[in-house]
This record gives C-alpha cells, sequence and structure tokens, in this order.
C-alpha cells in the first residue's frame, strides 16, 4: 500500500521515483567511486558481509519461532514458503535489513569500510535501495553506491553463491522496470506464475494492470514497488496500455472461475473504482478511462486514485482466491 499524503502530486512521484530507481551514474559519481570506493571495495563488502551475518540470525530466529508470516508477509514468490529453505527467496527481506543497520552504521561508523561509505556520501557519493530486473531473467533487489552494484542477497536465487556480490552497475545487467510486458515475462518464467490483463477492474488497471494466477491457483495482484508505479504515472500510463493492448499477454483471458469466485467474495463497498466486470471490460471502456485519466485536470486526483486503487487490491490479495481445480 503506497501512502500518498501530503505534497503534491510531482513531489510524490518523484519521491517514489527515487525510491528504489537506479541514480543516474555521472561524471561525479564515477570519480567519487573510483577515487574512494574502489580502493576500499574488499574491505567495504568483508564488513557488508558482517552487517549480512547478523542479519541472518536475526530472521533465522525469527523463523525458528514460526513468525515467517509476519517476517514474509508477500506470498507471491513460491519459494517464501518454505522457511526452510532460507536464504532462497528472501532477497527482499535480506537486502531490506542489511540496509536499515547499513543506516544505523553510517549514522555514527565504527568499521572503516562504512567510514568510507559515509566520506563518499559526504562528498556527494549516491548510496540508495534498488529494484528492478536483473538480466532480464529474474526480479532483484540490492544498494547501488555510485557506479557499483552492491548485492548483500546474492544467494538468494542460488544458495551456492557467495552471500555479497560488488561489481560494476554496467557488469550487473541490473535495470529499473519501464517495461511491464518484462515484468509479465519475469513473472511467468521466473515465479512460474500464469500472467493475465486486468480488464475485469478497469477503473484500476491504468494502476494495477497485471493480475496473475500463482502455481497453488492463487489470484493475486502482483505489488509494484512504488518506482514502477511512478514510472507508470509519469509516462501518462503508456506502459500500463501498451500491456493491457498491445502486449503478448493481451489476449489472455482470466478462467471463468475466478470470475465466479471474485463476484461471490469480494465486496465492492459502493466504491466506483472497485466496480467488477465480470467477463472483462470491453476494449472501449479500456480506452475510455485512460483517456479520462489524460484530460486536463485529470491529475488532480490522481494521489486519491491511487490511495483507492491500493486499497482494492489489498482486499481482494487479502482473500487469496484460490481455484483448487487451477492446473496452468
Amino acid at each position: 500500500m503506497h501512502n500518498t499524503e501530503g505534497g503534491s502530486l510531482e513531489k510524490t512521484l518523484g519521491k517514489w521515483l527515487w525510491e528504489y530507481s537506479i541514480y543516474p551514474v555521472d561524471k561525479k559519481q564515477r570519480e567519487l567511486t573510483e577515487s574512494i570506493l574502489l580502493p576500499n571495495q574488499e574491505l567495504i563488502a568483508q564488513e557488508l558481509l558482517r552487517i549480512r551475518e547478523d542479519i541472518d540470525a536475526k530472521i533465522k530466529r525469527l523463523l525458528r519461532k514460526q513468525k515467517h508470516r509476519t517476517l514474509a508477509h508477500h506470498r507471491y514468490d513460491p519459494s517464501i514458503a518454505d522457511p526452510a529453505s532460507y536464504p532462497k527467496g528472501y532477497c527482499t527481506l535480506i537486502r531490506d535489513g542489511v540496509w536499515n543497520d547499513l543506516l544505523d552504521n553510517l549514522g555514527n561508523p565504527t568499521m572503516p569500510g562504512i567510514r568510507t561509505l559515509r566520506r563518499f556520501t559526504k562528498k556527494g557519493g549516491v548510496i540508495k535501495r534498488i529494484s528492478g530486473i536483473q538480466r532480464g531473467i529474474f526480479f532483484q533487489n540490492a544498494i547501488q553506491a555510485g557506479s557499483l552494484y552492491v548485492d548483500v542477497a546474492n544467494d538468494t536465487v542460488d544458495v551456492s553463491k557467495p552471500p555479497i556480490e560488488v561489481c560494476s552497475l554496467a557488469e550487473s545487467e541490473f535495470e529499473n522496470v519501464d517495461d511491464l510486458e518484462l515484468c509479465g515475462d519475469v513473472l511467468e518464467s521466473y515465479w512460474q506464475h500464469a500472467v493475465f490483463p486486468n480488464n475485469f477492474f478497469p477503473n484500476i488497471a491504468p494502476f494495477y494492470p497485471i493480475v496473475t494466477v500463482a502455481p497453488d491457483g492463487t489470484l493475486e495482484f502482483p505489488s509494484l514497488n512504488r518506482s514502477i508505479m511512478a514510472m507508470n504515472v509519469l509516462s501518462e500510463f503508456q506502459p500500463a496500455e501498451d500491456f493491457l493492448f498491445r502486449s503478448r499477454f493481451s489476449d489472455a483471458e482470466l478462467p471463468p472461475e475466478y470470475h465466479n469466485l471474485i463476484e461471490k467474495h469480494f465486496h465492492q463497498d459502493g466504491s466506483s473504482i472497485a466496480t467488477f466486470f465480470k467477463g472483462g471490460a470491453s476494449p472501449e471502456v479500456l480506452a475510455g478511462i485512460f483517456a479520462n485519466l489524460r484530460k486536463p485536470g485529470g491529475k488532480e486526483s490522481l494521489l486519491g486514485l491511487i490511495d483507492e486503487a491500493d486499497d482494492v487490491v489489498g482486499k481482494l490479495n487479502i482473500l487469496e482466491l484460490r481455484c483448487r481445480a487451477w492446473s496452468g
């Protein structure tokens, strides 16, 4: 769920876009990386490994106490369902844990490698979280430090890999998500989810155009991070429209059983944005919704509409509607 309280649309979307997108690697970032980070790269990696080991210990304690559902409330990555598979599938949780500890250490650094990172930021170097797609194959969460790609959860896809990887962003083949068809490809190939266009909740389709069915038959709107949401809105919803009308998923039809489940279990609470079109809305209806959002003055209510769309998605996902006869 996205908190849109306070500030203008532009300010809010700018903040979201910054939150998980790659910061452009300009001359300043390259020079600071080369002069400060590269000579200390091995030391920084060693100290990040120490932080990662502490995070592993904390998470494993919680997993032993069977609190993994609160740790990893999202269920869309199939491997997350089995705590015994840790660290596989826990990329976001690990990255965010290391990130939070790193921020705490940067405030009062005692380790020399972390002091180096602080000196880097004091001179204008950028250190931030990034989330996107790597090598066009899988979703990835990492940390950017200037022109470096820092993966503190490198073993969450292949557990035989080292926990920490540091390389250049160019070498990492990491990219922002700005193509929702590619996002659908990764959902399909990496998570083995069936991917469909959202034409049955047409009023939220410009914000949430993708719906999936997990291998166990559970219907879900994938949780797009705020940078992806901002990119889509700032692009006048063109990525969402392209996915719905011009992607290889455009003609996929959600089986009727799921329409029946939604009709039976989802309650609209009188919200027009939650209007359900059993069988799917027509292309004309969808096109009209996009056109209305692009009208002059249409942006004034966008933050409120995003909140309402988030609410619909949250309520539907929590139902975990499942067709037990699902065969994929």
